[in-house]
């Protein structure tokens, strides 16, 4: 095409006669090579090396009708007989408007020729395989969820793509459907009409409000009647409108920039990813364009920067297809927590209730168990007090000496009543349920001095010896009124189960940043039942003289000791004694 013979300005279409005259090297002698013809838009070819037919394809003819196109680009292969050789190639074009010859033939050795065109091959095929594949995967998608025109909008994008990439290069739709006519596969290949509106539907379904959709009506109507022309007008004239058409769609892809530019600007999700690889495919269906028409000499690349788009898009795409699967299993698992939520807000409203019923029976035992100690502990000593003032008011022959001794046993039991009064304020604080901890700094003799004050009637009714080995200067960094009570109650067990001549034994310890008092006693001993659930539940047993139980119980005293960060532990043995340990976090730490 463009070629004046004779004074004739020659069209792309009819038919001619090439000959060429190939020197080889005289090395070449006795060695295979080959041709391999490029695809153009639909010639037959017959191809003589030195009058001799190497290959043939489509078929050759003097005008349309006697003529069979094809859009095959294969190899030819010949042996170099001698240095000078003939290349006669006898073609016949009548079915595309631009000529035969987009692009040489090449020539090379066997070995180099086979192993590019096997390459290229290689390469067009997984093209298309996976484009084909990606197109497959995002209707799919589509089809199970209709809301999502996005992959709907991709996925006919890369079926379009792969319909156009089996017809270029090494034109694979041959392989697939040999027998496939020439009117057919240039139906697919022109196909490339309808890439540009698909590709801007998909950034629309992405970018809604960056792109017009007045706009990309007009380009579908435009690129819909130019793909409509191509494929039911004769190919010779439907291709008169191809370099045309080819503009039009570069200045309807130059939109695309336009409109993802806005959306990187607006800062929407993905828009910088998919500036970047929109950019790719813009200069390369430049750079392809300008290399079609012989402004430049540079490879084809659209297929290379498409996959390399769509590989980025199906990234992209994945990633909001994950993100739409994990929001799905959030909602799941929150629904799922709700519901369990709920559940466990039913329970624990029913724990709570169960609880608070049992803190009120636990409260209403409490005042039983309170009424009884107060009744308890201040009768006796009451009593005696009134059978001392009794005695003194009808003894009158009593000396000044007896009615002071009378006097000051009266006080000493009072005293000692006082001291219950304020234990039993102590108890009624701890079983409140509202306890806090308050922690100083102070002489354990102290406190122990105040509680044997409080013990001297139990220890001479009994005759039991107490002694207190812990050395002086102990200090103890605790809650002092909860320690007082503790050891109150240990020492009151100790009592209260003591043998008659028996004996206790206060002494101290520290180990392992643990200061230790340990109560001992020469008493009854636990039996196993008691040792069990010593701590597990409140165990009330009368004394060897009968007495009534009196403190905050063993149970409580390890709560405290918790509370304290420390313990109490102990060891017994029936008809033996007891030793408790109380085990208290170190100050010096």
């Amino acid at each position: 095409e463009g070629q004046e013979v004779n004074g004739r300005l020659l069209q792309g279409t009819g038919y001619a006669t090439y000959k060429a005259t190939i020197v080889f090297p005289e090395s070449s002698i006795g060695t295979l090579f080959g041709l391999k013809f490029s695809t153009t838009g639909g010639p037959a070819y017959k191809i003589f090396m030195n009058e001799t037919l190497i290959g043939e394809f489509g078929k050759v003819g003097t005008s349309k009708d006697n003529m069979i196109p094809t859009r095959i680009a294969d190899l030819v292969w010949f042996t170099v007989t001698k240095q000078r050789m003939d290349l006669i190639l006898q073609i016949s074009n009548f079915h595309h408007a631009s000529g035969t010859f987009w692009y040489p033939p090449y020539l090379n050795t066997y070995k180099q020729i086979s192993f590019q065109s096997k390459r290229k091959q290689a390469v067009d095929a997984f093209l298309f395989g996976s484009i084909f594949i990606m197109g497959l995967y995002h209707l799919s998608f589509y089809i199970y969820r209709r809301k999502d025109k996005s992959s709907l909008a991709f996925g006919l994008f890369c079926l379009s793509i792969s319909l156009h990439v089996i017809n270029i290069n090494e034109v694979f739709i041959y392989s697939f459907f040999p027998d496939i006519t020439y009117q057919v596969a240039h139906g697919l290949l022109v196909i490339f009409y309808l890439l540009v509106p698909l590709y801007l539907f998909f950034l629309y379904s992405l970018y809604p409000n960056d792109f017009s959709k007045r706009i990309i009506q007009i380009i579908w109507v435009i690129s819909g009647l130019e793909y409509l022309f191509a494929v039911f007008a004769p190919t010779e004239i439907g291709t008169i409108i191809e370099g045309k058409s080819l503009l039009l769609l570069l200045l309807f892809l130059s939109y695309t920039v336009f409109g993802i530019t806005r959306a990187v600007y607006k800062r929407r999700n993905e828009s910088l990813l998919i500036f970047f690889s929109n950019l790719v495919i813009v200069i390369s269906a430049f750079n392809d364009v300008l290399s079609m028409y012989n402004f430049v000499r540079t490879p084809i690349t659209m297929s290379y920067a498409i996959f390399t788009f769509i590989l980025i898009q199906s990234i992209i795409l994945s990633k909001h297809f994950s993100k739409a699967y994990t929001d799905v299993e959030d909602l799941s698992e929150k629904l799922t927590r709700t519901n369990e939520s709920l559940e466990l807000t039913v329970e624990l409203r029913t724990s709570q209730f169960r609880e608070e019923k049992q803190k009120a029976e636990e409260a209403n035992l409490w005042k039983d168990k309170f009424i009884t100690l107060v009744s308890h502990d201040l009768r006796s000593p009451l009593s005696s007090i009134l059978g001392l003032m009794t005695v003194l008011e009808e003894e009158e022959k009593l000396s000044r000496d007896e009615q002071l001794g009378f006097i000051q046993q009266s006080k000493v039991i009072l005293l000692n009543s006082i001291s219950n009064v304020r234990h039993l304020l102590n108890l009624s604080r701890f079983n409140s349920g509202i306890l806090t901890i308050e922690y100083s700094d102070f002489e354990i003799q102290s406190t122990l001095r105040d509680l044997t004050d409080d013990f001297q009637m139990e220890l001479e009714r009994k005759n039991i010896l107490f002694e207190n080995l812990i050395p002086k200067e102990i200090i103890l960094t605790a809650d002092e009124k909860i320690i007082q009570e503790i050891l109150r109650n240990l020492i009151l067990n100790a009592i209260k189960f003591n043998k008659e001549n028996g004996s206790i034994v206060l002494e101290y310890k520290e180990v392992f940043g643990f200061q230790i008092i340990i109560v001992s006693d020469t008493g009854v001993g636990m039996p196993d039942f008691v040792k069990k659930k010593l701590f597990v539940s409140e165990v009330s047993t009368t004394g060897t003289l009968e007495e009534m139980g009196f403190g905050v119980g063993l149970k409580l005293c390890n709560e405290l000791m918790h509370l304290h960060r420390g313990t109490i532990e102990f060891e017994s043995m029936e008809g033996v004694g007891t030793k408790f340990f109380v085990k208290i976090p170190s100050n010096k730490n």
